[in-house]
């Protein structure tokens, strides 16, 4: 007599499971992409990977910049920057202009890349975790995410990335 195959129903993941992969993934990817620059801000690079990360899963909410009301994508960077010690300012538009420009090939994690989704000009911001992969707060609906830059849509409205290090 042979026994029933069993098969067990798929189950969430805990969220801390989660959050320790996470952290697994954003330090290899941090490590392989810092490996030129000083120990200061390697450190705040990392501790705005790791805060950005914690976000994961917060709502969003349009002029929101807490995680109990949740964030638009400015907000989020603002208050991910903030809690790292890095001042940047509120809109996309605005965090455009006072970060400094770099090429997409020079991306390292904790620097933001730009999008012009529909408007003229930049509209949208992300943090770059590396791995061509970066955390945003996406729009209304939706929760802070990882998406990935090779992405139809965000390869068709990137449109630069700045640096504040």
């Amino acid at each position: 007599m042979t026994m029933p195959e069993t098969r067990l129903k798929p189950t969430r993941r805990p969220a801390l499971l989660q959050c320790v992969k996470l952290a697994a993934l954003l330090s290899t990817l941090f490590t392989a992409s810092c490996a030129t620059i000083g120990p200061v801000e390697r450190q705040k690079r990392n501790v705005i990977c790791e805060i950005a990360g914690q976000m994961l899963n917060v709502k969003y909410s349009h002029g929101g910049n807490s995680p109990s009301e949740g964030f638009d994508c400015s907000g989020l960077v603002q208050y991910v920057f903030a809690k790292a010690g890095v001042s940047v300012p509120r809109t996309s538009a605005a965090q455009h202009d006072a970060a400094r420009r770099i090429s997409k090939s020079s991306l390292m994690p904790g620097d933001l890349v730009f999008f012009s989704t529909g408007k003229s000009g930049v509209s949208h911001v992300g943090i770059y975790i590396g791995g061509n992969q970066f955390i945003h707060a996406p729009s209304s609906g939706k929760k802070i995410r990882i998406d990935h830059m090779r992405d139809a849509y965000w390869r068709r409205t990137y449109h630069s990335a700045g640096s504040f290090f």
